[in-house]
C-alpha cells in the first residue's frame, strides 16, 4: 500500500492554488456562485480561515468542488499509482 501524504494549508496566506468550482447547472440560471478563502464561522470555535463555497441552488442539482493540481513540490512522484 502506498504511503499517505498529508498536507495542511493556511488560507490566511491565500488560496495556495486551490480553486472552487461548480458544475451540473445551466449557465442561464441565476445561481449566485461564490468561492474563496474566508474566516471560519464563530460557532466553530476557531480563529482560522477555510475555503468557502456558496451558491443559491434553486434547481437542487448543483455540484460544487475544490481542486488543486499536484506537483513534485507535494512529494508526488511521476509514474506512481
Amino acid at each position: 500500500m502506498p504511503e499517505s501524504i498529508t498536507v495542511d494549508y493556511d488560507f490566511c496566506q491565500g488560496t495556495h492554488g486551490w480553486e472552487g468550482g461548480f458544475a451540473a447547472y445551466h449557465k442561464e440560471m441565476e445561481m449566485q456562485l461564490e468561492a474563496g478563502p474566508r474566516l471560519l464561522s464563530p460557532e466553530l470555535d476557531s480563529d482560522g480561515t477555510g475555503f468557502y463555497l456558496q451558491e443559491m441552488n434553486r434547481s437542487d442539482d448543483l455540484f460544487r468542488y475544490l481542486k488543486r493540481g499536484l506537483t513534485t513540490d507535494d512529494d508526488i512522484v511521476p509514474g506512481q499509482e
